[in-house]
């Protein structure tokens, strides 16, 4: 999902679970993370966006499909500018596989301070 106005992704986020919906994974990504990735990895995001949301959900199909619909109805409401779905295990294959790396390798370099730093003890002079 792409928002033009960063504003309007957090929003988005924060009527759908007001509305009692818990997505098993909603994770917002601004406009620098997204071209980050895209330089990364070249899969054609949309690098005009402001906001961008990656949203899953979990269950039986009649129950996700609902649940689909309304979390739909929220992000139209929040002006996304574009809303892409995965079904039917889609999302599971080469783009979770590519959420995850991405993620393990941006938590690693850029997120965590030396484990050292963390307990304590002196911190990595090359770090």
């Amino acid at each position: 999902v792409t928002f033009k106005d960063l504003d309007d992704t957090a929003k988005a986020v924060s009527d759908i679970i007001g509305s009692g919906i818990l997505p098993t994974a909603m994770e917002l990504m601004d406009k620098f993370t997204l071209n980050a990735i895209e330089d990364s990895f070249d899969l054609g995001l949309d690098r005009e966006a402001e906001g961008s949301l990656l949203i899953e959900i979990d269950g039986i199909k009649e129950a996700c499909e609902k649940e689909m619909g309304r979390i739909i109805k929220k992000l139209r409401e929040n002006n996304a500018a574009h809303v892409k779905i995965f079904g039917g295990g889609h999302f599971r294959g080469r783009e979770y596989g590519l959420r995850s790396r991405v993620a393990f390798q941006w938590l690693q370099r850029d997120t965590f301070p030396p484990l050292p730093a963390l307990s304590g003890g002196p911190e990595d002079p090359e770090v």
